[in-house]
């Protein structure tokens, strides 16, 4: 099984690579990514995988999707149209409409606990 993080803010993601790697050192089945569009192009398409997505997106540039469309469910409902298997699982201080996502793990307000709340959602998922 695969493990997708997608996290538009790039110091979050930056923890959330460094915490993960700290403490499940063996783990090396994590794919990080901070883009929508670039998510949905590397995506496993033909195996289990689990996503931790943000809900809001950032991205500098339109492609695939204007601005206003890139959230977590619609990340998740073209993710789940790529591979129907994936969970798709949002980590946001925002909560996601809830089509096409599975869960939803709130972030505390200015992201100061991310490092521990990721760990705890692997260890919530079983994924460690």
């Amino acid at each position: 099984m695969k493990i997708m993080i997608v996290q538009s803010i790039p110091d979050a993601l930056s923890v959330i690579e460094k915490r993960i790697k700290e403490v499940f050192p063996l783990l090396d089945n994590v794919i990080y990514e901070g883009n929508f569009e670039k998510a949905l192009q590397i995506v496993p398409k033909d195996e289990d995988v689990v996503v931790i997505t943000s809900d809001m997106f950032h991205d500098e540039k339109d492609e695939l999707f204007t601005r206003q469309e890139k959230d977590g469910s619609k990340l998740a409902e073209e993710i789940k149209k790529i591979n129907p298997k994936a969970k798709v699982y949002v980590f946001s201080t925002y909560s996601p409409r809830p089509h096409f996502v599975d869960g939803f793990f709130p972030k505390t307000q200015m992201g100061n606990n991310t490092g521990a709340e990721i760990i705890k959602i692997f260890l919530d998922l079983n994924l460690q």
